[in-house]
């Protein structure tokens, strides 16, 4: 079974770091138990990529252990994303220059907060 179906299975969206994690950690519990690499295959919605295949037992019990470290399934959205996201809509509503202006100082001033408190 791969990410993309146990994840259908349970009904839940995930981010990209979140599907990550879980194959890292899926990948490690297969090492631990088998003592060899998880089989790869093609996805069928993507075909371009290699994916592993694991166990369903084992993508479970790298979820849980996920979930009980407190990793969240999605993360927040930030300030600057949400900036962004207002900008385009401004952008869509007008277009005035001044205005275009005044709204790319405020994202980069959220850009310049976000990046000092990490």
């Amino acid at each position: 079974m791969t990410l993309r179906e146990f994840g259908r299975l349970g009904g839940e969206d995930w981010d990209q770091p979140f599907r990550a994690k879980l194959g890292k950690a899926a990948a490690k519990l297969y090492r631990k138990i088998y003592k060899k690499d998880p089989p790869k295959t093609r996805d069928p919605v993507d075909w371009r990529n290699k994916v592993g295949k694991y166990p369903c037992g084992i993508l479970e019990q790298a979820y849980r252990q996920l979930r009980a470290e407190g990793i969240p399934l999605v993360r927040p959205v930030s300030e600057e994303v949400l900036m962004r996201r207002r900008l385009q809509e401004e952008r869509k509503k007008s277009h005035d220059p001044e205005r275009d202006a005044m709204v790319r100082a405020r994202l980069r001033a959220a850009q310049a907060k976000t990046r000092s408190a990490t």
